[in-house]
């Protein structure tokens, strides 16, 4: 036997493409499939017999038919329908850690089904249930978020349920994604599958587990998402979490970069400069961090200083590498004062004087003096990083 019911939730109308804010339209929230028959019968109706043998599991601590005998009462299945009841028997499966029994209890509070309605405390069920994977907890939170229900409403979380629903088998949240998807603009889109991303990190709406997080980065950079393509190549090339993939991280370095993605640059930079995965090319490597330093990446204008200052790309060049040091340190990348320390004392006095005039025009609001203050009064470090 399976017991089965859905509640109607009144949503906000643009999910279904409704222009008419007077028009009523339902959003469908689920209430969980029996999880597994617990007697066979000739015929449709249950017997006596069947809830009693249920009602003595029940008692005895069994959560599949705690949660089976809530949805009879729900249903009016064999017993007198009792909506109160059904929440008894929910709450019962819930609290031993029944997703459906989760997921259903915050449908009767959503909605007062036997119970005072509490949406607040309908979306803290849903969390629950949620993760565990449950896929009609993940639509339902995708709903709430949707429509503000118990919580303010949030098309990126909204958006992100939904896609975490679908993946776990729910039909209504295909069809929440797709008409999101049509709603939606690229931003939203790509928030909201960068924050499955972040929960599968974070391990708190749901339970952590990077590979599982790497995958979503995987859809969203295929997507074109340059942010998630970055994060990607990081993810891959740093090996900390994950066995590093260098030409996997090095083909979204470059498919960033395709994007004019300045970070792109120092991502592919720093690839070639290391020798990741590829062999070390340190002309190629200079030219790419130059180009992310002159849009203004810290990192890479650190980078650049330090390969001009130490001749890495074959030639010495402390007056431009001082200049890039500089422009890391006003970034606030006090890291990079030491450096340009040891650079400015490599410098003969001519060479420094012209470095002067060079700061002065590049940097206009500068005060060359200070900098020198400021160099003299750091211990310069005794070799290249």
């Amino acid at each position: 036997m399976q017991f089965f019911s859905e509640a109607a939730l009144l949503g906000r109308l643009r999910l279904l493409g409704v222009n008419s804010l007077n028009a009523t339209i339902a959003l469908v929230l689920v209430l969980a499939l029996s999880l597994a028959a617990l007697s066979q019968t000739a015929g449709t109706q249950d017997t006596k017999s069947d809830i009693s043998k249920l009602q003595a599991m029940a008692e005895g601590g069994d959560a599949s038919a705690q949660l089976t005998l809530g949805l009879a009462y729900q249903n009016g299945r064999g017993v007198q329908q009792d909506d109160s009841i059904a929440v008894e028997w929910y709450r019962k499966a819930a609290a031993a850690g029944n997703s459906e029994a989760q997921s259903d209890l915050g449908v009767m509070y959503m909605n007062g089904w036997g119970v005072e309605k509490d949406k607040a405390e309908a979306v803290r069920w849903y969390h629950l249930a949620a993760k565990q994977k449950n896929a009609h907890a993940m639509f339902n939170l995708g709903a709430a978020y949707y429509n503000g229900d118990g919580v303010g409403i949030d098309d990126v979380r909204a958006y992100a349920w939904f896609l975490l629903a679908q993946d776990a088998g729910s039909q209504p949240a295909t069809d929440a994604v797709q008409r999101s998807e049509i709603e939606l603009g690229p931003t939203i889109l790509s928030l909201g599958m960068n924050y499955v991303v972040e929960m599968y990190f974070k391990g708190d709406d749901l339970n952590r587990d990077y590979k599982e997080g790497v995958q979503w980065l995987r859809k969203s950079a295929g997507r074109g998402d340059v942010q998630s393509q970055l994060t990607l190549a990081g993810v891959l090339t740093d090996g900390v979490d994950l066995p590093p993939d260098y030409e996997e991280g090095r083909h979204w370095c470059e498919a960033a970069l395709q994007q004019k993605s300045a970070m792109a640059a120092y991502c592919l930079g720093t690839i070639y400069r290391k020798g990741l995965g590829v062999p070390k090319d340190a002309t190629k490597a200079l030219s790419l961090l130059r180009e992310a330093a002159d849009s203004g990446i810290t990192p890479a204008m650190e980078a650049s200083g330090e390969m001009l200052a130490s001749g890495d790309a074959g030639k010495v060049d402390r007056q431009q590498a001082l200049m890039y040091l500089i422009g890391a340190i006003l970034n606030g990348d006090q890291g990079s004062l030491s450096r340009a320390a040891e650079v400015r004392a490599q410098m003969s006095d001519k060479e420094w004087k012209r470095t002067q005039e060079e700061i002065k025009r590049r940097f206009r609001f500068f005060d060359a003096a200070k900098l020198e203050a400021a160099l003299q009064s750091v211990q310069p470090n005794s070799s290249p990083k």
